[in-house]
């Protein structure tokens, strides 16, 4: 098991992350810590919410280099349904800078194949292969499957860096 180090021993993160003002649900990235060489240390994550042009994350001055779009599964649903064309004009987007990344905040199988949202009438297996066939046309753009919204979290804050 893991020992984190106490709240009086924080690490402070270099850099601050810039959050999308319109972002309904950001990261709080509590939680963070640093690896083992910072002896698992809670890392303080200071943050400013302002309009990006692209994506829900970056950093402070690196937003135009800079960017990772959060999708909970219900919204990857929605947007891979209703929001596909807005989507797809933003990973274009993405796909010019120089670090871009798409979070799910879930696992593909179990919540995209297995137990998709209740209320999608999105068939699973379309949704699993439009993820797949943007990661080709969009190569630049990483995808990531988070988990949970805390590993999520965890998870920009790591990519960040």
């Amino acid at each position: 098991m893991r020992k984190t180090g106490d709240s009086s021993s924080s690490l402070v993160s270099p850099f601050v992350v810039a959050v999308d003002h319109r972002e309904g649900h950001p990261f709080l990235f509590v939680g963070t810590t640093g690896d083992s060489r910072r002896h698992y240390r809670p890392i303080i994550v200071k943050t400013e919410r302002k309009t990006l042009a692209t994506g829900d994350y970056s950093i402070i001055g690196m937003e135009d280099k800079i960017a990772i779009e959060r999708k909970s599964i219900e919204d990857l649903f929605s947007t891979l349904t209703a929001g596909r064309e807005r989507f797809e004009k933003e990973l274009s987007r993405l796909s010019v800078m120089e670090y871009a990344c798409v979070i799910v905040e879930g696992d593909l199988v179990p919540h995209v194949y297995l137990n998709p949202p209740l209320l999608s009438r999105a068939i699973p297996k379309s949704i699993g292969r439009s993820v797949l066939a943007y990661t080709q046309k969009f190569r630049t753009v990483h995808w990531v499957f988070g988990h949970d919204h805390v590993w999520s979290s965890n998870i920009c804050y790591y990519l960040l860096n």
